[in-house]
């Protein structure tokens, strides 16, 4: 501008000498002057739609020209998901403990030695030992024996047991010794305890022997006493030799069925056998142990010591062992439990089973002193398989849930947050898909959920997942209505990312199938996130910054000879929306607004028709608006020291006025330009 008024200045200089020099100048002759406009322009800016979401390439793209869908714009990107590993997460667990219990049963003491005593001639004072002497007949003369004190019990109790007697008659032939009404009293409170309802009868110098048996619930003492009634024939009218004693007797026990005693206890046997669960449900044939342990606790209600062993008929060592054997010692009356690692065990079946079989053999030890026993103590032993986590599997796994880490998918629409802003958002054909591939042949069912920050908003969805060795990746495709309800949802702003939350189910329908897994097998896929710019706006809000096309500031020294601005406002619309425009004129410091682009509107804005559309819904024509707007005075001034326009371009598509906005389609062709120019009108006399 300074170089049109410079100009004009230049070209005044020949006009005034020309006329200097054919006229006195009149001393009130007043300069001419006339009107200069010249053209200022102000702005010249295309948005395209693209321009207005994303300017990022790697995000908002288009299908290339000769596709069906060529130039429309689309937002793509796709995030690995958090891989899910199976063999961490699949466990044998089962919270029942098994639980068995057995009495000590027979008891057995150390064996009584047989017992002897001898019978004298006290039963009858004529009879003279060493004499010879005719031996006087004898009739049932009643006499009690003494036997000796057993010193391996105190006492017993008997469910059943035989006293075995063998008597020797020690008198001369031909006498012959009978014996009757026999019985077994013990010596300490007489009670009866076993008796023989017949007679025996001896001849001389030979033995006889009965069985008697013995009280069952007695209490049977370690003394006892031989009574009987004694007959002897006599020698008649022949004279013999009397010996020093009548008869001798042996008593021993035999076949004793001890259900309680005070005694020196000999080593006794028993066993339980049991069966405990490592799983509620899960059934293998084939398991190796990464970590887990067994727990073996045994209560011994018995007054004697013992030696135990757990052998797992089902639990190995490693492939080449036996069943695995476990020692564990258990004092009188005590308490004894152990913990087995079984890191690196094996746990094997020949037909698919949730349980683990087992004996606990118990063998008692003998004592030297007296203990009090029942054959109804007991021992009692618990044992139980703690969760195990595996590191191959094979069987029929149980439903497992695994949760998968959250996996966070970016939007990166910056530029939609900043510039664009909306009452409504409709999206059309929005797409989602989760790619997933297991590295087992277990079968996998996928539960997932969509979900944004600040939002109860989701979208939940659920698929199986083909198994192992299929040729691609299994594909879970979110249907699209929802996704479209789920994204048009989020007013003013679309969120920066979405959440994809899911669990991974492994035989989810509990297929009685065997499946074979390890602990390093994973699902691993990605998320694709994928949706066109087909998409319906209410009241979308696009702002933008435009530097003055040309710098006009020059004209500020001017300011007092311009007469006025006009500009003028030309808006091409390329896109099948309504579009409203304002503007406004800012300060270099992009701070302080200025003027109103146009301040004689009441509503400061201009609307622009849609586009022409076709069939398709391809643009075939914009809509084109112009406004002229005049400037004078101030705001002349203000336009003038202005340094930015700030744009705010409102889209509308059909329906928002009706709230409901329908999906039009944007292609990278469909455009708002934006161009505005001014011209500013001098009053130049001959004197400038």
């Amino acid at each position: 501008m300074r170089r049109s008024l410079t100009k004009l200045f230049v070209l005044s200089i020949p006009l005034s000498f020309f006329f200097s020099g054919c006229f006195d100048k009149p001393g009130d002759l007043v300069a001419p002057s006339w009107d200069v406009n010249m053209g200022v322009p102000v702005m010249n800016k295309t948005y395209t739609i693209k321009d207005m979401v994303e300017k990022d390439e790697n995000f908002i793209k288009w299908y290339p020209e000769g596709s069906p869908m060529a130039n429309q714009l689309y937002y793509a990107d796709n995030k690995s998901i958090n891989p899910v590993t199976i063999g961490d997460n699949v466990k044998l667990s089962n919270t029942v403990s098994s639980v068995t219990s057995q009495t000590i049963g027979e008891i057995k003491i150390q064996d009584p030695p047989s017992v002897n005593s001898d019978v004298d001639f006290s039963f009858d004072s004529n009879i003279r030992p060493g004499m010879t002497q005719i031996f006087p007949p004898e009739s049932n003369v009643a006499i009690t024996v003494t036997l000796p004190q057993q010193n391996e019990f105190n006492y017993f109790y008997l469910s059943g047991g035989t006293l075995n007697l063998t008597v020797k008659s020690e008198l001369p032939s031909p006498v012959t010794l009978t014996l009757s009404n026999i019985a077994l009293t013990n010596k300490y409170d007489d009670v009866t305890v076993g008796s023989y309802s017949g007679s025996i009868s001896i001849p001389a110098g030979q033995t006889k022997s009965i069985s008697i048996n013995l009280l069952t619930n007695k209490k049977i003492y370690n003394q006892l006493v031989f009574g009987c009634s004694i007959s002897t024939s006599g020698s008649g009218l022949q004279a013999v030799t009397v010996p020093s004693k009548a008869m001798t007797v042996n008593a021993s026990l035999s076949n004793l069925a001890i259900t309680q005693a005070s005694g020196k206890l000999k080593g006794n046997s028993i066993y339980t056998s049991g069966s405990v669960k490592i799983d509620e449900q899960s059934m293998y044939t084939n398991v190796v142990i990464d970590k887990g342990s067994l727990r073996l606790a045994i209560k011994n209600n018995i007054d004697v010591a013992f030696d135990a062993k757990l052998k797992l008929y089902n639990i190995y060592k490693d492939q080449n062992s036996g069943p695995f054997e476990l020692p564990i010692r258990v004092e009188r009356k005590g308490y004894t439990q152990i913990v087995q690692p079984l890191d690196n065990f094996i746990i094997k079946s020949n037909t698919p089973t949730s349980s683990v079989n087992y004996d606990v053999v118990v063998n008692t030890e003998a004592t030297s002193d007296y203990r009090v026993i029942s054959s109804s103590n007991s021992f009692t032993d618990t044992l139980s398989v703690g969760q195990l986590s595996i590191r191959s599997f094979t069987g029929i796994v149980k439903p497992t849930t695994i949760n998968i880490n959250p996996t966070t998918v970016t939007l990166n629409l910056k530029d939609l947050k900043d510039k664009f802003k909306f009452n409504k958002i409709n999206f059309k054909n929005p797409d989602v898909k989760i790619y997933l591939k297991p590295t087992s042949d277990l079968k996998v069912r996928f539960d997932g959920v969509i979900s944004a920050k600040g939002t109860s908003n989701k979208v939940e969805f659920s698929d199986y997942i083909s198994k192992s060795g299929s040729a691609i990746d299994s594909v879970i495709v979110i249907p699209g209505q929802k996704l479209a309800d789920f994204l048009s949802g989020f007013t003013p702003n679309l969120p920066d990312e979405l959440i994809i939350n899911g669990s991974a189910t492994v035989n989810p329908d509990f297929e009685q199938v065997n499946y074979s897994f390890t602990n390093t097998d994973q699902i691993t896929g990605y998320a694709e996130v994928k949706f066109p710019l087909n998409v319906g706006i209410d009241n979308g809000q696009f702002t933008d910054t435009t530097d003055y096309e040309k710098d006009i500031a020059d004209s500020k020294k001017e300011i007092g000879k311009i007469k006025s601005v006009v500009v003028t406002l030309e808006i091409s619309n390329g896109i099948a929306a309504k579009v409203r425009y304002d503007g406004a004129i800012y300060d270099a410091t992009r701070s302080v607004k200025l003027l109103d682009l146009l301040p004689n509107r009441p509503n400061k804005y201009i609307e622009v028709a849609p586009a022409q559309v076709n069939s398709s819904g391809e643009v075939t024509a914009p809509a084109v608006t112009k406004e002229v707007i005049e400037l004078t005075g101030s705001d002349v001034e203000k336009f003038l020291n202005g340094k930015f326009i700030l744009s705010n371009v409102n889209v509308n598509t059909s329906g928002a006025v009706t709230g409901n906005p329908q999906p039009v389609q944007f292609k990278t062709t469909d455009a708002i330009k934006i161009k505005a120019f001014g011209k500013v009108v001098y009053k130049v006399s001959s004197d400038n």
